[in-house]
C-alpha cells in the first residue's frame, strides 16, 4: 500500500509541476517572441552608431520588417522543412519510446522496492560469508553513512524544491491577479 501511495504521490507532484510550468513556459516564449523585433532594431541601431555598418547597410536593416521575418522563421521552425508527417512520426516514435521506457522503469522500480528487504538480507549474508568480520563491519558502517547522507540530501533537496515552487507559484499568481 505504501509503495502504491508513493507512486501516486509522484504522479500527483508531476502533474502539478506540469500544470505550473507549462503555462509559464508558454508565457515566457510569447514574451520573448514579442521582444525580439525591438531587440533586433536596437541591435541594428547600436551597430550602425558604432560605425560597424555603413549607411547603406543601416538603411537596409531599417527597411526590414522584423515581425514578418520572425513569423516566417517560427513558421519554418514549427512546420519544419521536411513536412508535418515526418515530424509527427518522429514525435510519436519518441513518445512511444518514452512510454515503453517509463513502463519498464516503473516495473523494475516496483520489483526492487517490493523486494528490498529480501535483497538487503541476501547482500548481508553474502558479505558475511565472503568478507572477514572486521571488513564486513567497516563496509556496513560506510554503507550506513552513505545511506544516511544520501537520504538527508534527497529529503533536503525535495523540501527546498517544494518551498521554492510554492513561492514561485504564489508570486506568479499574485502578479497575474
Amino acid at each position: 500500500m505504501c509503495l502504491l501511495l508513493s507512486f501516486l504521490t509522484l504522479v500527483v507532484i508531476a502533474l502539478l509541476l506540469l500544470r505550473l510550468v507549462v503555462p509559464e513556459l508558454a508565457a515566457c516564449v510569447q514574451t520573448l517572441l514579442a521582444e525580439v523585433p525591438a531587440a533586433l532594431e536596437r541591435l541594428a541601431a547600436l551597430l550602425t552608431s558604432s560605425g560597424l555598418f555603413s549607411e547603406r547597410t543601416s538603411q537596409a536593416l531599417n527597411g526590414i520588417d522584423w515581425e514578418s521575418v520572425l513569423a516566417k522563421l517560427t513558421s519554418v521552425f514549427f512546420h519544419g522543412v521536411t513536412g508535418a508527417v515526418t515530424t509527427a512520426a518522429q514525435v510519436l516514435s519518441s513518445l512511444a519510446s518514452a512510454v515503453v521506457s517509463g513502463v519498464v522503469d516503473l516495473v523494475f522500480a516496483i520489483y526492487l522496492l517490493a523486494g528490498k528487504e529480501k535483497l538487503q538480507s541476501q547482500c548481508s549474508r553474502l558479505l558475511a560469508r565472503y568478507l572477514r568480520p572486521k571488513w564486513n563491519e567497516k563496509l556496513r558502517y560506510v554503507l550506513s553513512v552513505l545511506n544516511d547522507c544520501f537520504r538527508r540530501y534527497v529529503v533536503g533537496q525535495c523540501t527546498e524544491a517544494v518551498i521554492l515552487g510554492a513561492l514561485c507559484a504564489a508570486a506568479s499568481s499574485e502578479s497575474r491577479g
